[in-house]
């Protein structure tokens, strides 16, 4: 925890304002006439751009306290070192709300003007601070901003899984039926009169299972989960005059993800006060499976209502950087586990090892398992049961150490998926670092003293330069997340990097989920570069059209 107050002696800085780049300074000025979404990508200096705004406003008496929500290695590490490097920043005071809880009580003791904090301590401190009552921030900064994308005011109340059914009549409708009301897809009321359907079933069974259903429905109701990151901001919204959400990619999932941040910024006004009326209003949502699809003409009449609050830029438009060079790597399953492998997709059970894949969420994930090598096998009916993992094949162990040989020594950066991903990785290379592992990972890699490292994308995504210590990257095993495959690409391709190509290879098994994975990313990331466009800014540099 630390707090900053004064000036530093003339020259201990490394910046000062008269560096900022023109477009930093326009979203500065942004920032002190409203509440907006900045689709700032990494490396054009969001950051700077928002607290350069953000003092404009509590200098001007705009706004009196300012809190910044950000993931953890973010609020503790980019956020204090920007207000360290720009000496126009120097007379802010700030303070770090994060740590133990005596920490974090003596960062909000201090009452400074910023107060950054994890969103991870957020229902902490709406709870420490009395709730509606004692908040005193009337300008919040959310970096990150597509956390707030689902409404969700309060988490789930409790799982429904192991609790018993009463139910011993192994029939397919019956199992789907329990899989849609456990994930809430349909309520107590339609879960009832679907059971009733089932005549073949006998009725002492049906009444059973009714029962169960009521005794959960009635939990559900008693508990009704806590506060989420969005229902704190929810709650508090009232006392706010300023938000400003940053993302550099504020769709990654398509135009769903912009009804719950749009609703921050304006309560409602462009897209709709819920979830169900903006889908209502913007989506199809299908009958049989609950998936949503934007209606004809959707894109275009959302961003219509958008283009006053959200602000983009196109890092190509402002700073050059080395292109990235993608290359596919497939493999093949071997023969036998190729023919149990679409046996496994067809029926929903993997003989072999005498796995049964629930639901068809559960099925896609284990196909990923196949593709990457191994699957996890939980025994049924033991409590507490230790998930066992089954090796099946080292075909992407191979590729790898085919694109390894190719480096000719130059140092890697590999992405995993599965927990045994990693560790197959650190049995194959004993030398590897890993980065959730390894203290001060980011300076030794940019001194170069690492050579092979690995990391999950959601361990590595946010924040992090790492373009002096490598230019090749390897996707061992895909994500869903667009965000996080697009930030994960961004940590080599950065300015700075010396190298005039950064290469990312992704390694796919043929006919097989990752190819499903890779499609997915192409299509989200088609709808995602519509998005920027229709929110993008052209801005002249005010210095060349002088010149």
């Amino acid at each position: 925890m630390q707090s900053l107050s004064g000036r530093r002696p003339r020259g201990s800085f490394k910046f000062r304002e008269t560096d900022l780049r023109f477009y930093q300074r326009h979203f500065a000025e942004v920032i002190t006439k409203q509440s907006c979404l900045l689709a700032i990508p990494m490396s054009l200096g969001k950051t700077v751009s928002t607290l350069t705004g953000a003092r404009m406003c509590l200098r001007r008496g705009l706004v009196r306290r300012v809190l910044v929500v950000a993931p953890l290695r973010v609020a503790r590490e980019t956020w204090p070192t920007e207000i360290g490097l720009w000496e126009h920043l120097s007379d802010l005071t700030w303070a770090l709300c994060s740590g133990s809880p005596a920490e974090r009580r003596a960062a909000l003791a201090l009452d400074a003007e910023i107060t950054i904090i994890n969103r991870e301590n957020l229902q902490w401190l709406y709870e420490e601070i009395d709730g509606y009552a004692g908040w005193k921030w009337d300008m919040v900064i959310y970096d990150e901003s597509t956390r707030l994308r689902g409404f969700t005011v309060y988490s789930k109340g409790g799982s429904d899984s192991g609790r018993k059914w009463d139910f011993t009549h192994n029939d397919d409708d019956f199992v789907y039926l329990v899989e849609r009301f456990k994930n809430k897809a349909i309520g107590i009321r339609d879960f009832r009169k679907e059971v009733q359907k089932l005549r073949h079933i006998p009725a002492e069974e049906r009444l059973a299972v009714e029962k169960r259903a009521r005794e959960i429905n009635k939990a559900r109701l008693e508990k009704k989960g806590s506060l989420t990151e969005f229902g704190v901001l929810y709650k508090a919204r009232e006392k706010m005059s300023r938000v400003i959400l940053l993302s550099g990619e504020p769709a990654p999932s398509g135009l769903l993800d912009l009804g719950g941040q749009t609703f921050m910024i304006d309560l409602g006004k462009r897209l709709g006060p819920t979830k169900t009326h903006f889908v209502n209003e913007y989506f199809d949502v299908s009958q049989y499976d609950y998936s949503v699809k934007p209606k004809e003409g959707a894109q275009d009449r959302i961003m219509s209502k958008l283009t006053d609050v959200m602000f983009g830029l196109r890092l190509e438009d402002y700073i050059e950087l080395p292109p990235l060079v993608f290359g596919d790597r497939y493999i093949d399953l071997p023969k036998k586990l190729l023919s149990q492998y679409r046996e496994f997709e067809r029926t929903m059970y993997f003989d072999e090892e005498g796995i049964e894949a629930v639901s068809r969420g559960v099925l896609k994930n284990k196909l990923r398992q196949i593709a990457n090598g191994s699957i996890y096998k939980t025994p049924e009916g033991v409590e507490n049961a230790k998930r066992e993992t089954i090796s099946l094949h080292d075909e992407k162990i191979a590729a790898l150490e085919s694109i390894i040989e190719e480096s000719n020594g130059q140092n890697i950066l590999i992405a995993y998926c599965f927990d045994f991903d990693l560790a197959r990785l650190k049995k194959r290379f004993p030398k590897i670092t890993v980065f959730k592992e390894t203290k001060d990972f980011v300076k030794k890699w940019n001194e170069g003293k690492i050579k092979l490292a690995c990391a999950h994308p959601a361990e590595m995504a946010h924040g992090l330069n790492l373009q002096y210590g490598g230019h090749i990257q390897v996707w061992y095993g895909l994500t869903w997340s667009l965000e996080l495959y697009r930030q994960f690409n961004a940590r080599l391709r950065r300015p700075g990097q010396p190298s005039n190509v950064v290469y990312i290879y992704h390694i796919l098994t043929r006919g097989t989920a990752d190819e499903d994975v890779l499609q997915a990313l192409h299509e989200k990331g088609a709808t995602q570069d519509s998005i920027n466009e229709a929110i993008r800014i052209r801005l002249l540099n005010p210095d060349r059209v002088a010149a």
